[in-house]
C-alpha cells in the first residue's frame, strides 16, 4: 500500500455560450490525464448547480473523472489539471478535489 491522493475532477461538456466541446478536446484532456497520472476513470456525466456572485443560480453539465496521484506530487498534479481546464475549456474556475488515500497502485 502507498500513500496516494484520490483526485476527482469535473470537466464541463459545454462552453459558456452553450456549445458542446468537441470530441477532440475531450480526447486531448484524457490524454493529458494519462500522461500526468498514468490512468484515469471516467465516471460519467453529472449535473451541478452553483450561485454566481450576483446571486443567479447557474447549472453545469460536466464529466466526472477520477485519477490517483502519488502523495508526493498530488498538489502539483492537481494544479496542472486546474490550469489545463481553465486554459483549454475557457473556464474561470474548475473543480479538482483531493482526498488522501492508500492504494495498491503504482
Amino acid at each position: 500500500m502507498r500513500n496516494t491522493v484520490h483526485t476527482e475532477v469535473l470537466v464541463p461538456t459545454h462552453d459558456n455560450s452553450g456549445y458542446p466541446f468537441s470530441d477532440v478536446a475531450i480526447e486531448r484532456f484524457e490524454q493529458f490525464l494519462l500522461d500526468l497520472a498514468g490512468g484515469f476513470s471516467r465516471r460519467g456525466e453529472v449535473d451541478g448547480f452553483w450561485r454566481s456572485p450576483d446571486g443567479v443560480t447557474m447549472r453545469d453539465h460536466s464529466r466526472s473523472y477520477v485519477v490517483t496521484l502519488d502523495e508526493r506530487n498530488a498538489e502539483e498534479g492537481a494544479s496542472q489539471i486546474d490550469e489545463y481546464i481553465q486554459r483549454h475549456f475557457n473556464q474561470l474556475a474548475s473543480f479538482v478535489e483531493l482526498t488522501p488515500t492508500r492504494a495498491t497502485v503504482f
